[in-house]
């Protein structure tokens, strides 16, 4: 009976969790990407609530380039300007208040128990297939039968959640061309996905799909020769 209680307990203080950082996200974000506070605010909160010692100065070159506008940074400006209410809320509660927040203090506990301390993010290809046939590329050659199965890939995403990683990067292969991923978001929406993708299968339904969600950032990468590349149509 003590222990049904304890866990029943341990239920209620997540759930309690959970509500408290959305509502968190909620008042955060229209503060942090406000024209007024667009930049410096985000950057004081992630100095204050994330890093530590081995971070501090990603974050520091980070806040250099936002001053100077580098590419990078004025390419995230128009992002975070443009992107709608759901992707900005998401971004502030897995990436702030999850990953750089409560994920390090995870992370930081770590290492007196294992010996090693887990990184900020870790790399899933759930593919290697691609819709094209790019001149080079390694993934011209895939089948479905070399699929990652979605049963490794929901349990890698809690293992690392487990060790305060909310952050996950999915490369491929092209990895919209898994559909059931889709379900993996949406399972996971604690957790902030980078997708890189050519965006050839990013039409309107998926956009729409992914505004819906919120936690899935799309990094486009273009890198065709003329002519190098050819349609596949066996997926």
């Amino acid at each position: 009976m003590f222990c049904s209680l304890f866990d029943r307990g341990k239920e209620e203080m997540a759930i309690l969790k959970e509500r408290a950082l959305a509502q968190s996200a909620k008042v955060m974000a229209p503060m942090l990407f406000s024209e007024r506070n667009f930049g410096m605010l985000p950057y004081q909160v992630a100095r204050r609530v994330g890093p530590r010692d081995g971070e501090k100065p990603a974050v520091e070159n980070f806040a250099r380039m936002w001053r100077e506008d580098d590419p990078a940074a004025l390419l995230i400006k128009q992002i975070f300007r443009q992107g709608n209410h759901c992707c900005k809320t998401q971004f502030v509660t897995n990436m702030l208040l999850r990953n750089f927040w409560l994920g390090a203090r995870k992370r930081d506990e770590i290492p007196a128990r294992e010996g090693v301390k887990p990184p900020f993010n870790f790399l899933i290809s759930p593919t290697m297939r691609c819709k094209l046939h790019c001149v080079g590329c390694y993934a011209a050659n895939h089948s479905p039968e070399d699929d990652l199965e979605l049963e490794i890939i929901n349990r890698v995403v809690d293992e690392g959640k487990e060790q305060g990683i909310y952050f996950v990067t999915i490369l491929g292969g092209e990895p919209f061309i898994r559909k059931d991923m889709w379900d993996v978001y949406r399972k996971h929406s604690d957790v902030l996905f980078q997708v890189f993708t050519n965006a050839t299968l990013i039409d309107e339904e998926a956009a729409e799909r992914l505004g819906r969600l919120g936690n899935v950032f799309p990094a486009w990468q273009s890198e065709f020769a003329d002519k190098g590349f050819e349609p596949w149509s066996n997926l």
